[in-house]
């Protein structure tokens, strides 16, 4: 770890930044700690409608839904990245579910590819939330920080904003088979809370690359390595 703490790579990653993200360090890392556990919980969101058994997940966290009537009664077709599901006007399932895998129509095998591969990214992105949290809670104060940590959160973050617009874009194949179908359809809770994601994932990104190793921290260390 000294090592990599000690590199000129590692240091200069560390140096990179604003004097005043680093006056208001404390700040800005317990935003990016609070917009890290929010940006799970729209990762829960996405994640419930990615059920193939649970009717009720998917209709409350449906990635797309489609409005229309039949004999004067409202009904909404609610998918979700495995299958969709009809529900009544009281959000209620009216035993109308359709798993993908299950049909051989365009709009499934459309759903199934891109449903598994949304799902397999936002997968990705809900595991980096962990390490994500750790390397940020980390930076709140100059005592516990390291270049590594600030090299960290870069980089995981990144990967975290690469993996949810790779999920979103997947699940728009699915999307667009439906709007050929019926341009009515709209994007549920699930899509929109991935949507809202990146913004808060951009922002933790931003939060990491604008704030520098403290130069206390790093003339702490240096002094330490020259005692060494």
């Amino acid at each position: 770890m000294d090592c990599c703490e000690n590199n000129s790579i590692c240091k200069k990653i560390g140096e990179l930044g604003m004097p005043f993200f680093d006056s208001k360090r404390f700040y800005f890392m317990i935003l990016g700690t609070f917009l890290t556990v929010l940006t799970f919980i729209f990762f829960c969101v996405g994640l419930a409608g990615s059920s193939n058994e649970d009717e009720d997940s998917v209709i409350a966290c449906n990635w797309a839904y489609l409005e229309y009537s039949v004999n004067g009664e409202d009904y909404t077709a609610c998918y979700g990245t495995r299958m969709s599901v009809t529900a009544d006007e009281d959000g209620k399932a009216t035993g109308g579910n359709n798993k993908y895998k299950d049909c051989d129509t365009d709009i499934c095998s459309e759903c199934e590819e891109g449903g598994n591969n949304a799902i397999a990214f936002l997968c990705l992105a809900w595991l980096l939330t962990f390490p994500l949290l750790i390397v940020t809670a980390l930076r709140v104060t100059t005592s516990r920080e390291t270049n590594s940590a600030k090299g960290a959160g870069v980089i995981i973050s990144a990967l975290m904003l690469l993996f949810i617009i790779i999920s979103m874009g997947a699940f728009g194949e699915c999307f667009d088979e439906i709007a050929d179908a019926d341009d009515d359809v709209e994007y549920g809770p699930a899509f929109n809370c991935l949507g809202v994601s990146i913004l808060t994932t951009l922002i933790i990104l931003v939060l990491h690359l604008l704030t520098p190793v403290s130069k206390e921290k790093s003339s702490n260390d240096g002094a330490e390595s020259n005692q060494a």
